[in-house]
């Protein structure tokens, strides 16, 4: 990837509080109601954790301009746990290899911090503070200066502690500066409505009229991946600002779902790829029971939808993937060049116990299908788009190998052959499915992509590329608490709707839910 120019951060979170300081907790009390910390416990006046996973967190969006955080912390150990405070989704370790300090992530440098000899004792309480004043960014252990460095003076998701493979307590933790507010979600598939506990894996396409077609697993009796699951849409003919009641496509009192649709832009029909099973994830990887393939079409905007026809001998030739699942998200018609009206659907598989990605094409508008070459290295859950020479770029998921950054692979010849993995070190994975598209507009072709990009599955994160994804100038945080899997389009009047799993506690919890992005605010014309 070419080296960043200029990193322009913005939000829809433009209401703030006034500057003032807050405590979030003190004697070890949580005061704040934005502070989660599930397996932190009272002891005393410290509010003590232990382990890998278990995070402190404050979930506030900071806001642009200064802040200082100052927090009272004691650790049990200085043995290389990787005990820190993370800053969105950047660390400052306490507790590195070889028992030294460390700075982490994409925001911060790779500085040498020495040894946390210098400035920690095991069991000892310390005073940590970080401050940004314009754009520097200084730490400071009991008021001795441990690093400053140029940092962004734009929004970040919020901070936490994090004990990790140590034993970490806290007894006050204060915020000086502006907290931003948190937008409202609009739920197009909220938990619990029209007899499902649970809603995930969301797609969302544009027809040729203008129509989007929101789809997405409805789950019956909870947010588990596997058993009663229904294949479910909604309609908007507004550009997302309404949706219509809930239609099921597919009820087979197992599992339906992983949607997956095309449009034909020569008669509009909608072709939906998804995939059946009966049985758990595992059974299928094993080769116990079979994951299956089909196809519905509607050539009435998404009103009306054809019976299913099995597809799963052209998706799976020969039988040597155990497991399939389209996309998911969408699936794209190559607009340009010799492959011009074809059909391509990117697949996740397992082959041999190795997680891989292929993808199938149909030149006769989804009629019969082909499946390409198998790439292999730990990819998963895929997307695909168009470059402008012509190629197509898959973006995908990293399940096993390099994990942190989103995995890549291009076709010259229309989705028939692929290349070996390559990483975008730009993109940071989550190990979590993303959206990416493209839109041709001012004489430019804009690559936009979508993802939980700011520590775990959360923050979901708006990038927008202008050179076929080289460089991704442009990040745009849409909703900074949790959120899981996106899917992302271009809509008539000119905004970018994230269709997206998310919510303030968990993302799985709430449903799926839309925020509309103007076009303008993402530079996009």
């Amino acid at each position: 990837m070419k080296p960043i120019i200029l990193i322009l951060v913005t939000t829809l979170c433009s209401a703030f509080m006034s500057q003032a300081t807050e405590t979030l907790i003190r004697n070890g009390e949580i005061k704040s109601k934005e502070i989660s910390a599930k397996s932190w416990e009272l002891n005393g006046t410290q509010l003590t954790a232990s382990g890998v996973g278990n995070l402190l967190s404050c979930r506030n969006l900071i806001a642009g301009g200064d802040f200082t955080i100052e927090a009272k912390l004691t650790l049990k150990e200085l043995n290389g746990s990787a005990a820190s405070l993370m800053l969105g989704s950047s660390h400052f370790g306490l507790d590195g290899r070889g028992k030294k300090l460390f700075l982490e992530g994409l925001d911060f440098p790779k500085n040498d911090l020495g040894s946390n000899a210098t400035y920690l004792k095991a069991g000892k309480e310390f005073a940590l503070t970080i401050t940004r004043k314009s754009d520097q960014l200084t730490i400071t252990i009991d008021g001795k200066e441990v690093t400053s460095f140029k940092y962004h003076n734009n929004e970040i998701s919020g901070f936490g502690l994090r004990p990790h493979r140590n034993t970490m307590s806290v007894s006050e933790l204060t915020f000086d500066g502006k907290f931003a507010k948190v937008p409202e979600l609009d739920f197009v598939f909220a938990c619990g409505d029209d007899g499902h506990k649970s809603y995930r894996i969301p797609s969302v396409i544009k027809t040729k009229k203008g129509t989007l077609i929101a789809s997405c697993e409805a789950r019956v009796h909870n947010a588990h991946d596997s058993g009663d699951i229904n294949l479910a849409i909604k309609r908007s003919t507004d550009h997302g600002k309404t949706w219509s009641k809930l239609t099921i496509l597919r009820d087979i009192k197992q599992t339906a779902g992983n949607p997956c649709p095309v449009v034909d832009q020569e008669t509009g029909r909608i072709v939906m790829v998804f995939c059946e099973m009966d049985h758990y994830e595992a059974h299928v990887i094993q080769g116990k029971s079979e994951r299956r393939v089909f196809t519905t079409f509607s050539d009435d905007d998404g009103i009306t939808w054809s019976d299913p026809v099995n597809i799963t001998e052209s998706v799976n030739p020969d039988g040597k993937y155990n497991w399939l699942a389209a996309g998911p998200g969408v699936g794209i018609q190559i607009q340009h060049g010799e492959h011009k009206g074809r059909m391509v659907v990117p697949f996740a598989n397992t082959s041999k116990k190795d997680f891989g990605v292929h993808t199938i094409y149909s030149d006769d508008k989804g009629k019969t299908w082909k499946a390409s070459n198998f790439i292999n290295g730990g990819c998963n859950e895929s997307q695909l788009v168009e470059l402008s020479d012509g190629r197509l770029m898959l973006n995908m998921r990293m399940q096993h190998g390099r994990r942190g950054y989103r995995g890549i692979s291009y076709s010259k010849d229309g989705g028939e052959k692929w290349s070996e993995l390559t990483y975008d070190d730009e993109l940071n994975d989550s190990t979590c499915q993303a959206s990416i598209i493209t839109h041709e507009g001012d004489n430019k072709r804009y690559t936009i992509f979508s993802n939980p990009a700011t520590g775990g599955r959360n923050g979901m994160t708006i990038k927008v590329s202008t050179d076929d994804g080289e460089t991704w100038p442009l990040k745009k945080l849409i909703y900074p608490r949790s959120a899981g899997y996106s899917c992302i389009v271009v809509t008539d009047d000119n905004h970018l709707l994230c269709l997206f799993e998310g919510g303030p506690n968990h993302y799985a919890e709430s449903g799926i839910a839309t925020i509309r992005v103007p076009l303008a605010e993402l530079k996009i014309k």
